[in-house]
């Protein structure tokens, strides 16, 4: 699923969409973090089912989430600045990174609490 979203990036930025919506982002970002979040679920399903702190959950959900968007924050500057040398192609400002890592751990939030809503 992970792997269909980048497809779906590539494409958008191949063909210019997100320079023409470049509010479109926003809703990748979400979903990027929705389902990183499902990811981490699904490798450590059996270790965090064991875990009866929630608070422990959701940091352990949101922090690897966190972790992942970093590192998408960072190839993006990489492919900007190192690959393509065109600076603020991809990350239009720092408020635009921030904003990117926001909507990335509101999608897993928004899993964590459906998840944590779903536990017998």
């Amino acid at each position: 699923m992970i792997s269909l979203l980048f497809l779906f990036w590539i494409a958008f930025n191949r063909w210019g969409i997100f320079y023409f919506f470049p509010n479109l982002d926003i809703p990748f970002h979400f979903l990027g973090g929705y389902i990183s979040a499902l990811g981490v679920f699904g490798i450590f399903k059996n270790r965090i089912l064991k875990v009866k702190d929630t608070f422990i959950f959701f940091g352990f959900i949101l922090g690897s989430v966190a972790l992942i968007g970093i590192g998408w924050e960072i190839f993006e500057w990489v492919l900007d600045n190192l690959i393509l040398h065109k600076p603020n192609f991809l990350q239009a400002s720092t408020g635009d990174m921030l904003s990117d890592l926001l909507m990335d751990i509101l999608g897993a939030l928004v899993f964590s609490l459906l998840k944590i809503k779903s536990k017998p």
